[in-house]
């Protein structure tokens, strides 16, 4: 190990709730990502440096470094060996997904077992240092190792950027219908759409609540031919304890064979009422045995004294990832957090006006480096002015809709976030060689591209210089393509759409 990597293991730093390690910002090789301290989750091993250059140093707490590597980097022959001190993979999951430690446990002091109890105690204990909130800590963590991988890597490699076209920050609108049904539900449809917009609006059909049974099939209908999504808002009674996990696959099973049946279409993406869930990603793997595939019941809602105090990312992320389960398989369903309710504003009583400063405040971060999906619940009920206790829903969400259309951010409903990440997960870039002698001068990238159908926003980023040398002609299927460049997370880019499925990309530079 120490001729490999450089650096021999003196100990090992046991696991405890709020743990944090810092980049160093001065090694060109990790430039680029936040210097702040960040959380990482579970044991870490304690190096001595036995060669090795140290990129990360583990902390003491969130404000004191400790002289113990985090990551390391060892040239090795012909190439660089790093090394992580604690399990990158397994801490992005654990912070995106919380403490499988307290699943089926109450912990964030609301009645019922929710996704918020992952990350919370009632006596004050939490999964996410508060400090951080404001940072996606999750998806810093994972653009680091991916810079690495870049940075070293032997030719210059293409990717794939997150979000459509070239968008930093995308909002996604949904709203849990409750007890409402068709002329109920049309208002927020029609105003989200009146600024370009799409719309989620999850029905349930429980109890009195017959969102799905009391929307004619003409109604459904024509929301979705206006862009809308439909899906389902299951409620299994709020089960707790043992028998909760029957219950609600039960419960999730009615349901969406009810929207099956009345509307000849399944449940894309969902959300919970009262955000109901078991196990660690349990509920995940019932939404996904029936079809779903996104889930949106990680709910930004913190027992606080203002929102404003407690904005950000819980969970250390601002776009989907699909879960994990606890062997480490992939569950085939997108865990995409709602990052806005709109009665977390509205129960802390803060204005409209605050709520709005809260949003575009997040919108300018993600633009400036926290790329971002952002969902909101709008809740028809709360926006229709049905609660007196609620006077901003009717308000904000205009606000925003408006500053969306006018800065150029994508308004979209779940099932179109959706559809974008399937296909963008599905593109391969095949083929890839680097010619270092394709004519005087000059070096050669060329790859193949294949997309699983025509779209015009799946972009593609690869390095703009490499080796001395920088990007000069791009050609796709042989024509000659302008490309803008932009440096994303400390490294400059070249990006372009292709809007054909299937093309061949040549890169000269001279």
């Amino acid at each position: 190990m120490a001729d490999l990597f450089g650096v021999r293991t003196v100990g090992t730093r046991p696991e405890r709730l709020l743990q944090h390690f810092a980049i160093d910002g001065s090694v060109p090789l990790a430039k680029g990502v936040v210097e702040q301290s960040l959380q990482y989750h579970g044991e870490a091993s304690e190096y001595a440096l036995e060669g090795a250059t140290a990129l990360a140093c583990l902390h003491q707490d969130a404000d004191t470094p400790s002289s113990e590597p985090a990551v390391t980097i060892h040239r090795y022959g012909k190439g660089s060996a790093v090394a992580f001190a604690f399990d990158l993979a397994k801490s992005v999951v654990l912070m995106r997904q919380g403490n499988p430690q307290w699943q089926n446990t109450e912990g964030d002091t609301k009645s019922g077992y929710r996704p918020m109890d992952l990350f919370m105690r009632s006596e004050g204990e939490t999964y996410f240092d508060s400090k951080r909130l404001t940072i996606p800590q999750a998806d810093e963590k994972q653009r680091f190792l991916a810079n690495l991988i870049l940075r070293l890597a032997e030719k210059p490699l293409p990717r794939m950027w997150y979000l459509p076209a070239m968008h930093k920050v995308v909002m996604v609108n949904t709203g849990d219908g409750e007890a409402n049904y068709g002329p109920e539900i049309a208002p927020v449809l029609d105003a989200c759409a009146s600024y370009g917009g799409r719309f989620s609006v999850y029905l349930m059909n429980w109890d009195k609540a017959r969102g799905i049974d009391r929307t004619s099939v003409e109604e459904e209908a024509a929301w979705r031919a206006a862009g809308h999504e439909v899906g389902v808002h299951v409620y299994g009674g709020g089960p707790d304890g043992e028998g909760a996990y029957d219950t609600l696959r039960e419960a999730y099973a009615k349901i969406t064979a009810d929207l099956k049946g009345k509307f000849a279409h399944g449940a894309r993406t969902v959300r919970n009422h009262t955000i109901d869930w078991t196990g660690w990603v349990d509920m995940a793997a019932i939404e996904a045995e029936f079809g779903t595939r996104m889930d949106m019941n990680y709910y930004h809602y913190i027992p606080c004294e203002s929102p404003i105090d407690t904005r950000g990312y819980f969970n250390g992320t601002g776009l989907p990832q699909r879960f994990i389960d606890a062997r480490g398989q992939m569950l085939p369903i997108y865990q995409t957090t709602t990052q806005w309710p709109d009665e977390w504003f509205a129960d802390h009583k803060i204005t409209a006006e605050q709520t709005v400063e809260i949003i575009t405040n997040m919108f300018q971060a993600a633009r400036n480096g926290f790329y971002s999906a952002f969902v909101n619940n709008i809740h028809p009920p709360r926006y229709n002015a049905i609660y007196a206790k609620d006077p901003i829903t009717p308000v904000w969400p205009h606000t925003v809709w408006a500053y969306c259309r006018d800065q150029g951010i994508p308004l979209w409903s779940g099932e179109m976030l959706l559809d974008f990440l399937e296909a963008r997960n599905r593109t391969r870039l095949e083929n890839i060689a680097w010619q270092t002698d394709s004519e005087p001068g000059a070096h050669r990238l060329s790859f193949d591209f294949q997309a699983p159908s025509a779209r015009e926003d799946l972009t593609i980023l690869i390095p703009s210089g490499w080796s001395g040398r920088r990007l000069g002609v791009l050609t796709v299927d042989g024509k000659a393509v302008e490309v803008a460049t932009e440096v994303i997370k400390g490294i400059e880019y070249a990006r372009f759409t292709p809007t054909a499925a299937r093309a061949q990309v040549v890169a000269d530079y001279r």
